[in-house]
This record gives structure tokens, sequence and C-alpha cells, in this order.
């Protein structure tokens, strides 16, 4: 008997989008008890300094649990949006073949169509359709760059191919043709006919005379 594996990848993906939330609203609570929870600087007794000690620690405890609670909440939310990318329009891979994903154009592509993309990748996703920038660019050029690139470099189940290329120089601006090369005056040769300013001489009394043109 062949067992077949299907799965929703969009139910996966609100799971995903839905934990992590919860870890949100986990970790604003560790932050509100650990500033709120302790007891009052300005409360002072015989009784009530005797009480300040084990309020604070209880409120450190509990602080620090929902931090706890909220980072392995807001972990599974991640993971879970993993595996929707994943198993997004591949229910016929094997196994092996959804833990091997290659980080490709058209992968990354599909993970910015989803409805959990954030902005910052649906953003850049606009771009590349637009032909301004390639995916492969995406850690150079994407400002702010977005959490799914983080999250498939550091994960074992994506292969990420792309190196960050670092921004090309300018190119120097072209030497200036201004003012254009001049060519030297050649003084005409024994014989030549040529009668113009290179053939004056330097004293001004054997300057020819007026000479008319026709």
């Amino acid at each position: 008997m062949t067992e077949t594996l299907s799965a929703n990848s969009s139910e996966i993906a609100g799971l995903g989008a839905l934990l992590a939330s919860i870890g949100a609203d986990v970790q604003s609570t560790s932050d509100f008890v650990a500033k709120e929870g302790r007891a009052a600087e300005w409360l002072h007794g015989p009784i009530i300094d005797t009480l300040v000690a084990p309020i604070n620690d209880a409120a450190d405890w509990m602080s620090q649990r929902h931090r706890v609670l909220a980072e392995t909440t807001t972990g599974s939310g991640t993971e879970l949006n993993k595996a929707a990318w994943m198993y997004h329009d591949q229910d016929q891979k094997t196994y092996a073949a959804l833990n091997a994903a290659k980080v490709t154009e058209e992968f990354i592509s599909m993970v910015a169509g989803m409805d959990t993309a954030s902005p910052a990748l649906k953003a850049y996703a606009e771009r590349v359709a637009g032909g301004e920038c390639r995916w492969r660019d995406i850690e150079s050029l994407a400002n702010p760059v977005p959490p799914e690139v983080a999250e498939m470099k550091t994960s074992p189940q994506f292969t990420w191919t792309w190196t960050p290329e670092p921004p090309r120089a300018p190119e120097p601006p072209p030497a200036p043709t201004w003012p254009p090369t001049q060519t030297p005056i050649r003084r005409p040769r024994a014989g030549e006919t040529v009668v113009g300013p290179s053939d004056w001489p330097d004293d001004f009394d054997e300057y020819p005379g007026e000479t008319r043109w026709r």
C-alpha cells in the first residue's frame, strides 16, 4: 500500500503566521511583566519590605519564562512558514527532495507570491518584474533585505546558491575633447606660391604690400 503525502501550503503558512503572532504577543507580555511586575520603589514599611524581594523574583522568573515561550512559538511559526514554501506546488516530491530545496529564481518568486510573504520581499519582486534588478542581487540591492533571505540561508533545508556581489564602481567620465587638437601650421616649401601670414618675416619693413586678390 502506497502512502501519499498531501499538504495544503496555504493552511501551513496560515498556521505559521498565527504562531508568529502569538509569539509576538507573548514577548510583549514578557516585556510588560519585567517592567510593571516588580514592586514599586516607593513602597516601604515593616511588612512590605519583607515582600519586595519575593515579588521581584517572581516577576523576573515569569518574564524569563514568557520570553522562552515567545522564542519557541515564534521559531515554530518560522519553521511552519518554511514548510509551506517547500510544500507549495510540490505535492509529488519525495521527502528527500523536499529537504534539499535549492533557492532558485522560480522558487523565491513563488515565495514572494504567497500571502505570508513580507512586504520587503513583495516590493523587491515588483522591481524584478519591472526589470530593475535580479533575484541573485537581492542581498545587495534590497533595502531592507527581506527576512526570508536570512531564514533560507540559515536553514539546513535550503541551499542558497547566490553570492552577493559588491556594487560596481562608477566608470570614469570620458576624456574631454575640447579644445580640439590643433594641426601645426606648415611653412610652404621652396617653389610654392602660397602667400599668407606664415610667409611674412618678423621685420615689419619687409612685410609685403597690399595685393589685390582676384
